[in-house]
């Protein structure tokens, strides 16, 4: 058995490497080349959307998703504080104002509550952001969106894979935006895909990505961008794309079997609360997240650093672990007085365990043990 875990990997077989060998010796290796439009079309055609344009990352993705719906310098974006801070950059690129929103403490999405007390004469879009693979709640964000004529554009870096009720993330408006950094679901090294079903707006990003060039090749009437993604990096996501459906199964039945465990293990382990996953919403799993129970006791013990200690004791055992992610409200870059403090209390609190594809039930016995281990060190 494995005993040294990473936290995620990417999986690769012959069909990435074969397809790579063939790009290389196609000598057409650029983001223009028609491997790339292979995999933007097989990416659309997988999330159920009717346009997809590959990028570089999802941050450049975000960036130009925002432009292309409008956002400009001096309007307002509704951000969850509990997400990466490339979510807010985005906006920030655009000349535009990242707002900060609380999110859930159970489901780590933005509040819904929370949204509608933001919105102002400035505010242009709503950011929601897929949490660790799971979505946000997509009705009432959409009816916000309709109530206040407002852009909605998705950062699901971490959400291919996931489905509110009937709807599959990639198929929302107006549009979506994808990571395939290699802690994703699926993995080109660095990459990013924008979704819509609005024609305007893919036209709109796909020249923006492409130096905002026009139908007519040599015309360019605005500031574009080189986030173009390489026939290269498309075959990997080709290959990859074919794989998601075993990848998702095996992450989803590997989550399943931490939270059984956790359960079964309760009477110790009682300070370890995963991510809640509503009724009817499918998680895309790209992360199993907990939140522990700090600023309680343990027998009578202060365990207001315990993730830290946790972590540190892990790593120690061989086990990749991190923090969940970040709170915006508390960097300084997008500190403004803002309070949110169950963001805030996440990032203190939060632990993301191994979970990847190639994992099997006795990895996931042999992290539980460790937990198990810690537990029985803070009680001594």
């Amino acid at each position: 058995m494995e005993k040294a875990l990473q936290l995620g990997r990417p999986y690769f077989d012959e069909c990435e490497i074969e397809r790579i060998k063939a790009v290389l010796n196609s000598g057409c290796w650029a983001g223009t080349c028609e491997e790339t439009k292979v995999f933007e079309e097989k990416f659309a055609e997988s999330v159920g959307a009717r346009y997809a344009i590959a990028t570089t990352s999802c941050t450049t993705s975000l960036h130009a998703a925002l432009l292309a719906t409008g956002i400009g310098k001096g309007d307002e974006v509704l951000v969850p504080s509990f997400t990466f801070p490339a979510t807010g950059f985005a906006v920030g690129y655009c000349q535009a104002k990242p707002v900060l929103v609380d999110v859930d403490l159970d489901t780590y999405t933005i509040n819904i509550g929370r949204i509608k007390k933001k919105i102002t004469d400035k505010t242009k879009a709503i950011m929601p952001v897929y949490a660790f693979g799971l979505p946000p709640n997509v009705d009432d964000i959409l009816e916000i969106g309709n109530d206040y004529n407002l852009k909605i554009v998705w950062d699901a870096a971490t959400g291919l894979g996931a489905r509110y009720h009937k709807i599959t993330a990639g198929a929302l408006s107006d549009c979506e935006c994808f990571s395939f950094y290699p802690s994703k679901n699926i993995a080109t090294g660095e990459g990013g895909m924008i979704t819509t079903d609005n024609e305007e707006i893919a036209e709109e990003a796909r020249s923006l990505v492409d130096f905002g060039t026009t139908k007519h090749a040599k015309v360019f009437d605005k500031l574009g961008f080189n986030y173009r993604l390489s026939a290269i990096q498309a075959a990997i996501g080709i290959c990859q794309l074919e794989k998601l459906p075993k990848f998702l199964e095996a992450k989803k039945e590997l989550a399943e079997y931490y939270k059984k465990r956790i359960r079964e293990e309760e009477s110790s382990l009682y300070w370890l609360c995963p991510q809640f996953e509503p009724k009817d919403v499918k998680s895309a799993w790209q992360r199993f997240v907990c939140v522990i129970q700090a600023h309680s006791s343990v027998h009578g013990k202060d365990t207001s650093d315990l993730r830290d200690k946790l972590m540190e004791f892990l790593r120690k055992e061989g086990i990749g672990c991190a923090i969940g992610t970040h709170s915006l409200a508390i960097q300084p870059y997008f500190k403004n007085d803002v309070c949110c403090p169950n963001a805030d209390f996440l990032y203190r609190n939060t632990i993301a365990l191994p979970l990847y594809y190639g994992m099997n039930t006795e990895n996931v016995d042999y992290v539980i043990e460790k937990l198990l281990e810690f537990h029985t060190s803070l009680v001594k």
